[in-house]
């Protein structure tokens, strides 16, 4: 079984791959984590590339494949490319939001059709996503006003359209010292004890790095009323996102307190 955490970009970028460098499932035959490296150098070119399948390379799709094959022997691997649907920028910023999801999920999921695939989303409030986004600027960079306000719905019913055979899993990250252990028990179907004790203390020292205050003055740019419209829109698509077949979306307030940071 394959878990591969798409974005949205920007939300828990590192969670997993932060648990790779912490050394915490070293010596461990499963779960697996696939490497940032090996997808950069094996697997992005053909998911990001705009050429219809006809035309690949056919010896690197093959090579994928195998990859795939050999990874799968683990049981369970967790997979981890926050930005594969684009960048922060294209939530706000295109006339579509995260215009190349429809493609991008189709060709992952064409590439891995051999084998049992979810897809898990991570989304929060887009008024709190716009001030992570804004906090982490290089200092001096200024971010342009917000032209759409982004729906996390409709892209949930882009990736089902796009892959309708997959399952798709929805994480509300508004309160991540709820949600962050779930998550990575989940991504990593994790069940032995010693190892759910290492995710624990892990998280316990990364998961609540506060966020550098927001400039005041980028959010003055912004008007009340669009403001509104996105605290707004994140409420009406959980509702939305609840109802979508095939679709599973977990709340944090949902984690008895032993899950919780």
């Amino acid at each position: 079984m394959f878990n591969f955490h798409v974005g949205i970009p920007g939300i828990v970028p590192d969670l997993l791959h932060s648990i790779v460098k912490a050394g915490i499932l070293n010596g461990k035959n499963s779960p697996s984590i696939l490497p940032s490296k090996l997808w950069q150098e094996q697997f992005r070119g053909l998911v990001n590339t705009k050429q219809k399948r006809a035309v690949f390379d056919v010896a690197a799709w093959g090579a994928a494949e195998a990859i795939i094959a050999d990874l799968s022997a683990f049981g369970t691997v967790a997979v981890s490319q926050h930005a594969l649907l684009g960048c922060p920028e294209d939530c706000f910023l295109k006339r579509k939001v995260l215009p190349y999801t429809d493609a991008r999920i189709a060709r992952t999921s064409e590439l891995f059709a051999a084998v049992p695939l979810a897809f898990h989303l991570t989304i929060s409030s887009q008024f709190d996503y716009l001030c992570t986004i804004m906090n982490r600027l290089p200092e001096g960079k200024a971010f342009s006003q917000p032209s759409i306000v982004p729906s996390w719905s409709e892209l949930v019913l882009r990736i089902r359209a796009a892959a309708p055979d997959r399952q798709i899993v929805v994480w509300d990250f508004e309160k991540p010292e709820k949600a962050a252990l779930a998550f990575l028990i989940s991504l990593l179907d994790a069940r032995d004890t010693a190892l759910i004790e290492a995710l624990v203390a892990h998280l316990s020292v990364t998961i609540k790095r506060p966020e550098l205050p927001i400039n005041s003055r980028e959010i003055h740019r912004i008007p009340h009323d669009q403001i509104e419209r996105l605290d707004a829109q994140y409420d009406l698509d959980l509702q939305v996102i609840s109802k979508i077949e095939g679709v599973s979306l977990i709340l944090p307030d949902s984690f008895p307190e032993e899950f919780h940071l």
